[in-house]
């Protein structure tokens, strides 16, 4: 059970709606020196192909010139599910300056939804959701990418090489014989970002791979 996911029973009338937000939102999120320009997820130009080429490209290339590469994978469990609404708001207009009625308008569309389920002919009583962005939206991926748009500049800061693909981001570095200082940035860098999403994610888990490339 912990495997599935809820999808959105929007109507069409609401994602054409959502279309015609997102051309003047997308446009103005993506421009924004604040938006990550190593997150390949959901704009023109780069996809999981972007992703794919980029991480490996680097990795072979440092390998070739004599390092040895660690590399980490981090996935939030259910990520799209515990946006906080009011730290999203707050990111929007911090970061990217999305203010006044626009701002008023996504509050509006986060806010007042409620779920069910359903298992055969069954229905639950219906629930309010506080958190997390509509899957199967239109809007909902580009906000998740402004949710989380910090985590960029976080991992920079300790020198560490990141490329991110919607939830999912690959962390890795070049070492060199001795490899103490380069792994315990590492190192460093993943408790920064595990004690981060506790913060924004209502302590859900990350889940992590690691590797030794050489």
């Amino acid at each position: 059970m912990k495997n599935f996911r809820p999808a959105t029973n929007l109507s069409t009338v609401s994602k054409i709606l959502e279309q015609l937000v997102m051309n003047r939102l997308k446009s103005h999120i993506t421009v924004s020196p604040n938006f990550c320009d190593l997150q390949s997820a959901y704009r023109k130009g780069h996809s999981t192909e972007t992703a794919l080429c980029s991480v490996p490209g680097e990795i072979v290339g440092s390998i070739d010139n004599g390092y040895t590469v660690a590399l980490m994978s981090l996935d939030i469990s259910a990520a799209f599910d515990a946006v906080s609404h009011d730290i999203l708001m707050q990111r929007l207009e911090d970061e990217f300056g999305v203010t006044s009625r626009c701002c008023q308008w996504i509050a509006s569309y986060l806010t007042g939804r409620s779920f069910t389920v359903c298992v055969g002919g069954s229905t639950s009583s219906s629930l309010p959701m506080t958190t997390g962005v509509p899957q199967s939206s239109v809007l909902g991926p580009m906000l998740y990418i402004a949710y989380v748009t910090l985590v960029g500049p976080l991992i920079a800061s300790y020198g560490v090489h990141y490329h991110e693909y919607a939830d999912d981001t690959q962390l890795f570095t070049k070492m060199s014989v001795p490899a103490t200082a380069a792994i315990g940035l590492l190192q460093d860098c993943v408790e920064a970002l595990q004690y981060w999403f506790c913060l924004i994610q209502a302590n859900l888990p990350l889940f992590i791979s690691a590797h030794m490339l050489d």
